[in-house]
């Protein structure tokens, strides 16, 4: 375990379904949702757009990711998609910028319309960059037929039906 990541372990074992602190947790989570819907409902809303988080990524092996605004759809479990809003300032480790995204929430059942709404976006604010690193082109291998995969079903049980071979 990362150092850093102690009091967060530590908080979850508290937190377990048989700590008297679990149905409070479980409280605040109902509440928040309780809120966001009536946030929606009040002001008549499709979705909300907020930064994906307000703190730039940690370099790899960092002890944590502090500032992550992702808790909120995986609270709820609204809906959610991430798409590029545009970059940082460059840096010696990040020649053109870190990239930076935003997030979509919606209501529960309405990924169609958060899907239409990324869409949108990403028409209208071209931010996508190829890393300076990646080769430009990909090499696609030209085949004269599709290749065909049979498992091997011989130490499948019989009680897990797979279909005939």
């Amino acid at each position: 375990m990362i150092p850093g990541q102690y009091n967060y372990v530590s908080d979850a074992l508290k937190s377990s379904t048989s700590n008297a602190s679990y149905a409070i947790s479980k409280l605040g989570i109902r509440n928040l949702t309780t809120v966001l819907k009536t946030t929606f409902s009040t002001n008549k809303l499709d979705a909300l757009i907020y930064p994906e988080q307000k703190n730039l990524v940690v370099k790899v092996g960092s002890p944590s990711q502090s500032g992550r605004n992702g808790i909120l759809a995986a609270l709820t479990g609204f809906p959610v998609i991430t798409v590029p809003a545009g970059f940082s300032p460059s840096s010696e480790d990040a020649p053109i910028g870190v990239p930076i995204g935003m997030e979509i929430l919606g209501l529960p059942w309405s990924e169609s319309k958060l899907l239409n709404i990324a869409s949108h976006i990403s028409q209208i604010k071209h931010v996508r960059r190829m890393p300076s690193f990646a080769n430009h082109s990909v090499e696609v291998p030209t085949y004269n037929s599709v290749p065909s995969i049979v498992p091997n079903a011989a130490n499948i049980p019989s009680a897990y039906p797979i279909g005939a071979f």
